[in-house]
């Protein structure tokens, strides 16, 4: 055990104890400090000429980088699922770079692609693996590669949380939903907080 992150640690013990690991991930999003910038910063969104902090899902170089990842995160780390968070892309991108190889040219069609490869990647690595979208990333396209559906938590109005899910459940059969989140904001009203509890 010597030669393992603390972090990897930390799963170990969880995992010993019976505990289900869940990681919360943003896969489009992609910063300097990540190991994977050098050869990924090319691959980002351009909208009106600037550089969006999100990964282009019409690129096939963008697909293979996570679906390599997904392979290493639930091989190496044995987790039993993700929350996958942050997938807010722009709705009309500038053209990709040329002499890239495309998945498709519309931004949401590639999105969706990506979305089943991701899910059908996590089950065969781990069948019965939860995959969970907010509401709004897990629209009636993608909602199919999910598991679970939780409403957004901004703002955090946890009565608006309740509709939501009222609303997330004619999205069709096969999805669990689920309030988010179990924390209140300080000025949060007892009223409101009550009304969490009897959802």
């Amino acid at each position: 055990m010597k030669n393992i992150s603390h972090s990897h640690r930390i799963f170990i013990k969880h995992l010993a104890a019976g505990q289900r690991v869940i990681l919360h991930v943003g896969p489009l999003l992609i910063g300097k400090d990540c190991k994977s910038w050098p050869k990924m910063k090319d691959c980002k969104v351009i909208v009106g000429g600037k550089s969006d902090a999100h990964l282009d899902p019409r690129l096939k170089k963008v697909h293979d980088y996570l679906l390599s990842s997904w392979e290493n995160m639930f091989v190496k780390y044995d987790i039993d699922g993700l929350w996958c968070d942050f997938l807010e892309i722009p709705d009309r991108p500038d053209k990709p770079v040329t002499g890239v190889e495309i998945v498709s040219t519309d931004i949401h069609v590639a999105y969706t692609k990506l979305m089943e490869a991701l899910y059908n990647k996590a089950i065969a690595l781990k069948p019965g693996a939860v995959i969970i979208m907010r509401r709004a990333s897990a629209n009636l396209n993608s909602k199919n590669y999910s598991t679970h559906v939780c409403p957004m938590d901004s703002p955090q109005d946890y009565n608006m949380n309740r509709r939501d899910i009222v609303y997330m459940k004619t999205f069709g059969p096969g999805i669990l939903t689920h309030a988010c989140c179990t924390n209140w904001a300080i000025s949060e009203s007892d009223v409101n907080v009550a009304r969490r509890w009897l959802a």
